[in-house]
């Protein structure tokens, strides 16, 4: 297995809030957008994934999906406390999208609205929903996908880490072959490019650092209104 993150301001941000992680020896990777003034967005979304890699670390006895789900849960107490430490702080957030990968099955963690896609042989699937209310709206019936995606509340999430507690986290499972192509991203990237467009880079088969650096180039390209993480993993599944 090998993996590429990239993460960047992008083209009109001051800082980058976005964090990411990626460890092919354990198999775990995560991508976090923070939210919140005054470098707020920068505290939240490192912390989760601070906290959230020590709580994983000590639930080693316990199965992948529960240390993932209460791993994320204590990240978001613990952003959650954090923010009320500071006037700066309060009502920061992240978002939060994790991968762990292991033999022939990746498990996903999810709040928000970053996100995982599985590429398979020339095809592009999105794995995890996206937490905002557009997506609230494509459920009820009052948006198309088409029109979600356009829509001037797109970037408007719903769910994310230290927010508000109990918080609540999708778990997703997929079993994995040789071959594919893993993406985690920040909506940095997703808004400014389509998935039809990701693709298309992911087609030409490079390896994942050109992949991941192609697709934040892409970003820029169409207009980098926003901080760009990518996480591409290459999957190898022993036989």
């Amino acid at each position: 297995m090998e993996s590429f993150g990239w993460s960047e301001t992008g083209k009109l941000r001051e800082q980058n809030e976005d964090a990411i992680y990626c460890d092919d020896q354990t198999g775990v990777y995560i991508v976090a957008d923070g939210m919140g003034g005054h470098q707020a967005g920068e505290v939240a979304s490192r912390e989760a994934i601070r906290t959230f890699l020590a709580a994983y670390e000590e639930g080693k006895k316990e199965e992948v999906t529960d240390r993932i789900i209460s791993s994320m849960a204590k990240a978001n107490e613990a952003v959650f406390q954090e923010s009320l430490q500071e006037e700066t702080r309060q009502g920061m957030g992240t978002t939060f999208t994790c991968a762990v990968v292991q033999g022939n099955r990746a498990v996903f963690g999810h709040v928000g609205d970053s996100r995982a896609y599985l590429y398979r042989k020339g095809t592009l699937r999105q794995i995890t929903r996206d937490h905002s209310y557009v997506m609230e709206m494509v459920k009820q019936g009052k948006l198309t996908l088409e029109e979600a995606a356009v829509h001037p509340q797109r970037n408007v999430i719903t769910r994310a880490i230290g927010t508000k507690e109990p918080m609540g986290s999708d778990l997703y499972m997929e079993e994995i072959k040789s071959g594919d192509r893993i993406l985690l991203c920040s909506d940095g990237l997703t808004s400014m490019v389509d998935d039809a467009a990701i693709a298309t880079i992911l087609e030409e088969e490079q390896p994942v650092e050109q992949s991941a650096r192609a697709l934040a180039k892409k970003a820029n390209e169409n207009g980098g209104k926003d901080n760009i993480s990518v996480i591409l993993i290459q999957c190898e599944v022993e036989p």
